[in-house]
C-alpha cells in the first residue's frame, strides 16, 4: 500500500479520488485493482461502485479533477497578468505567465507529478476519449491564449497562433520530462541547468519565433 491518501478526511469520495491519483500514477489503470484502491482509501470495495459506478469512472474523475484544477489556474494567471499590465501587456508577459503556470505544478507539487505519470500511462493504455481530454484540458487554455495573441498581433492567423501555442506546449512538456528524468543524476547539460533558466530560454526563443510568424 502506497500510504499517501489523506486519512484525516471524512469524505469517502475524496479519499477514493486521492487514492486513485496515487495508485493510477504508480500502476496505471490496469495495474491498480479495486481492492487496492479501497485499501488505500480506507473504505470497503462497494464504495467504488456507490460513489463512481466502477473503477473506470473513478479513474476518469481522478483525471478530470486535476485537469480542471490546472486548467483553471492557468487561465486565472493569464487573466491576472492582463489586468495588471493593461495596455503595456507584452508578448513576453503572456509567455512567461503561461510557462510558469504550466511548469510549476508539474515539477513543484506531488499532485502535478502524479498527474504527469497518469497521463503517461494514458498515452499507453488509452482509456479516456481523446476529445474529452482536449475539450476539458487543452481547448479552454488555447482559446484564452489565442485571444491574447490576437490582441498583440491582430493580423496573425488563428492557424499560425495554434501552431505557435502547440510549439510552446511541446517545449514545456519536453522540458518537464527531461528535467525529471535527469535531475537526480545531475547529468551534464540535461540535469545541471535549473528550471528557471530553461523557462526563460523557452520564453525568449518562442517570442522571437512568434514575432517572425506574425511578420514583425
Amino acid at each position: 500500500m502506497a500510504g499517501n491518501a489523506d486519512f484525516s478526511k471524512n469524505n469517502v469520495k475524496e479519499r477514493l479520488l486521492d487514492a486513485g491519483e496515487v495508485l493510477f500514477s504508480e500502476k496505471g489503470f490496469d495495474g491498480a485493482s479495486t481492492r487496492g484502491l479501497t485499501l488505500e482509501a480506507g473504505c470497503n470495495v462497494a464504495a467504488v461502485n456507490y460513489h463512481f459506478g466502477g473503477k473506470y469512472e473513478l479513474y476518469r474523475e481522478v483525471v478530470r479533477r486535476r485537469v480542471r484544477q490546472m486548467r483553471d489556474a492557468r487561465i486565472e494567471r493569464l487573466r491576472t497578468v492582463v489586468a495588471e499590465r493593461g495596455d503595456d501587456l507584452a508578448l513576453e508577459d503572456v509567455l512567461m505567465t503561461f510557462a510558469t503556470a504550466f511548469i510549476e505544478p508539474l515539477v513543484n507539487e506531488s499532485q502535478g507529478r502524479r498527474f504527469m505519470r497518469i497521463i503517461g500511462w494514458e498515452m499507453i493504455e488509452g482509456r479516456l476519449p481523446k476529445q474529452e481530454l482536449y475539450d476539458e484540458m487543452i481547448k479552454p487554455v488555447v482559446t484564452q491564449m489565442t485571444e491574447l495573441f490576437l490582441r498583440l498581433f491582430p493580423g496573425m492567423s488563428e492557424r499560425a497562433i495554434f501552431l505557435c501555442i502547440a510549439s510552446i506546449i511541446g517545449q514545456l512538456l519536453h522540458t518537464v520530462h527531461v528535467y525529471e528524468a535527469f535531475k537526480e543524476e545531475g547529468v551534464e547539460r540535461f540535469g545541471s541547468v535549473e528550471m528557471n533558466s530553461r523557462v526563460e530560454h523557452i520564453v525568449k526563443f518562442s517570442a522571437a519565433g512568434i514575432r517572425a510568424c506574425a511578420g514583425e
